[in-house]
């Protein structure tokens, strides 16, 4: 698992994934009650590729799976909790 953030709220993985794997994002959002949370991918020219809103319970962990092929390359992923923006970078393999 990579850490989004040192708050521990969200993971991706695998890191690097291959182009054959799906890539799949973890949230923990850590809080009293259902939280939206919008999640994003972009290419490393600011593209976004992907755009999903969820809503999630905070007794759970929400887990996005992307249902796209991704090219080879390197890529962010965005998910913003409460306002707060978490993003890493990924690679595709």
């Amino acid at each position: 698992n990579f850490e989004m953030d040192h708050d521990k709220e969200s993971y991706i993985y695998p890191n690097p994934v291959s182009i054959s794997e799906p890539v799949m994002l973890e949230i923990h959002p850590g809080s009293g009650e259902n939280t939206t949370i919008d999640i994003a991918i972009y290419s490393m020219i600011g593209e976004r590729i992907f755009a999903n809103k969820l809503h999630c319970n905070s007794s759970e962990s929400c887990i996005v799976e992307p249902k796209m092929q991704l090219a080879s390359g390197v890529y962010i992923a965005e998910a913003i909790i409460r306002g707060t923006p978490y993003r890493t970078r990924f690679v595709v393999k």
